[in-house]
């Protein structure tokens, strides 16, 4: 689904000295809406199959395995006589079945998200963080009776949120299957399909009224770099057909009050040395043809596993070795060029790509560049007056001193305008800040949401997210019904609002005596100390807040000083970008937001 950016980026360059400034006119923005993300209940999409539609995807999972087509690679093999790339046959080969605790907090909850991890796989990526299990046959042989009586297991015993089922793309049928048997013998999960989104359409359809929660990798963008790390040179193709079918068929990501995510799309892509470029590519491709209300967790946790880092294989005889390692040739290692760890500036490039990929968030950024002009070219030519009301004081002849106060009076009205500009600018950017506050405001109400204890609280505090762990507040998106006060509190903008920290949140446990900072903090600025190495959320929030709080004090003065042109205040230290704080990658969750 193809979406329209919500604001025109006009072209960038420096604005002309004494130039008309261009500001857009805000009748001309198109407003986008995202789509509700909170549910008062959910009921699980098998539910609601009839008897005809389960004996339908029964009879298409056996077809599938007689004539195997259930990846890209399409093998055709019949799968109860022989096997094809990903070695599986007609059993389910099952390494671990448990609640799992490192996943996203809105997977996990507080009890676990009850993972099903799948053994082999239809890929052979070199860097593998899991091969000992998705490169070898490791584990036990089940039938999809006997682990769709797992998912029941999970579910009574373990008390777990959902069924997380991971790597199951090359035993779809016997997936299907599995969730058919369990529904009928009393299974009410969620059904997470964890994929490396290496699938065929056919078989999304088959899992299409059987899956609720889609969570694919999306790992690379070029043809030449999934060939030679995936052994799949038609994976990213593949990957964007299956997310855009994957979403087609949930939907974004959507929440109960507790902050669990029941039904929609999370993407992943994990950051590789080197190749943020090809991330830049697919945080574009998911913003304008998938959706820009698309959930997508930008993971740093990569480190040079399975076969990367590991010497070459020796060629030629043994004679050249041995003169080659007797001339100091030095061993060379497989993977060289991914051989090390990412670094903060590759991971904040591909943020940086995918906020600029969210229109909400291009008309902020919009705003604050041309406030930073206009004021600019305010003070050039406050400047450029006063040089001429001094050549006035001293003019000779009264034709000069009439050239002199014609170029002023000229001056004037161009200082005036760009006075209003400014001003226009600036009421815009309070009235999304005004948003934002209300919306927040109206998110603590007693009553509506359970704030500030929620189920989620015992294994990790989220202090940023209003209403949920996994809530993306945006200025532009109205809250669901139900969420509004009755009565909102006024706007004002001369106190400085509570924001979310940037729209790359983060995960992470905080110690007790910290959380009285939504409430304690508001009044002042919050200085980061001590424990912001414990809890990167709170040195996020005081940067965030302290920088929206010089804004808003530079917003106070351009309104309270109209039609100054002697202007003294300055813009330039609310912008001053900052280091990226190294943080924890798993389960310190970084995602996306539109805010």
């Amino acid at each position: 689904m193809k979406n329209t950016m919500g604001f025109a980026l006009l072209r960038r360059g420096v604005a002309p000295f004494l130039s008309k400034p261009q500001i857009p006119a805000l009748q001309q923005r198109s407003l986008h809406l995202a789509p509700p993300f909170l549910l008062d209940d959910y009921i699980p999409r098998y539910m609601n199959l009839s008897s005809i539609d389960s004996a339908l995807k029964r009879s298409r999972a056996y077809a599938h395995l007689r004539n195997c087509n259930l990846c890209p690679r399409l093998c055709g093999v019949n799968r109860y006589e022989k096997t094809g790339m990903c070695l599986i046959g007609t059993d389910v080969v099952v390494n671990v079945i448990a609640p799992h605790f490192g996943e996203e907090p809105c997977v996990q909850g507080h009890n676990g998200s009850g993972s099903v991890f799948i053994s082999m796989c239809n890929l052979r990526c070199s860097f593998c963080q899991n091969h000992d299990i998705s490169h070898q046959k490791n584990g036990f042989n089940l039938s999809p009776e006997e682990l769709g009586d797992w998912f029941l297991k999970l579910q009574e015993v373990g008390k777990v949120h959902n069924i997380n089922i991971i790597t199951p793309e090359h035993v779809v049928p016997q997936v299907a299957l599995a969730i058919l048997h369990a529904r009928d013998h009393g299974l009410m999960l969620p059904i997470i399909y964890n994929t490396s989104a290496y699938d065929s359409l056919a078989s999304l359809e088959l899992l299409d009224g059987l899956v609720d929660i889609y969570l694919p990798d999306f790992k690379v963008w070029e043809p030449a770099t999934s060939k030679r790390l995936l052994k799949a040179d038609d994976y990213a193709a593949a990957a964007r057909e299956s997310i855009k079918a994957m979403h087609a068929q949930v939907g974004d990501l959507c929440f109960t009050p507790d902050g669990l995510a029941k039904k929609g799309v999370l993407v992943r892509h994990l950051v590789m040395p080197g190749l943020e470029e090809e991330g830049k590519r697919i945080m574009k491709f998911l913003a304008e043809e998938v959706s820009r209300d698309c959930f997508v967790n930008i993971m740093e946790q990569y480190h040079p596993h399975a076969h990367v880092g590991k010497p070459r294989r020796k060629t030629g005889s043994k004679i050249e070795a041995a003169v080659g390692q007797s001339e100091g040739a030095k061993e060379e290692v497989r993977y060289a060029d991914i051989n090390r760890a990412v670094t903060n500036d590759e991971v904040s490039s591909v943020r940086r790509a995918a906020e600029a990929a969210d229109g909400m968030s291009n008309e902020r950024s919009y705003l604050l560049e041309n406030l930073r002009r206009q004021h600019d070219r305010g003070q050039r030519l406050s400047h450029a007056l006063y040089n001429i009301e001094t050549r006035l004081a001293s003019a000779q002849s009264k034709g000069e001193a009439r050239k002199l106060r014609k170029e002023a009076g000229l001056l004037k009205s161009k200082i005036a305008e760009s006075n209003k500009q400014e001003q226009l600018i600036a009421m815009r950017l309070n009235d999304l800040q005004n948003e934002d506050s209300n919306r927040l405001y109206q998110a603590h109400q007693p009553g509506l949401l359970p704030y500030p204890y929620s189920p989620v609280q015992p294994w990790g505090q989220m202090t940023l997210s209003p209403m949920t762990p996994m809530t993306p507040v945006s200025p532009l998106t109205p809250l669901p019904p139900g969420i509004y006060h009755p009565s909102p509190i006024p706007p004002s903008p001369l106190e400085p609002p509570f924001f979310l920290a940037s729209p790359f949140l983060v995960y992470n446990p905080v110690i007790s005596h910290e959380q009285n900072f939504l409430e304690g903090e508001q009044q002042g600025l919050y200085t980061p100390g001590q424990h912001d190495s414990a809890s990167p959320v709170l040195a996020d929030e005081a940067r965030r807040k302290s920088v929206e709080h010089k804004v808003t004090r530079t917003f106070e003065n351009v309104l309270s000083e109209q039609g100054n042109a002697g202007r003294r205040w300055s813009l330039a230290d609310a912008f001053s970008p900052s280091p990226r704080d190294k943080r924890m990658s798993m389960p310190g969750l970084q995602t996306i937001w539109r805010y």
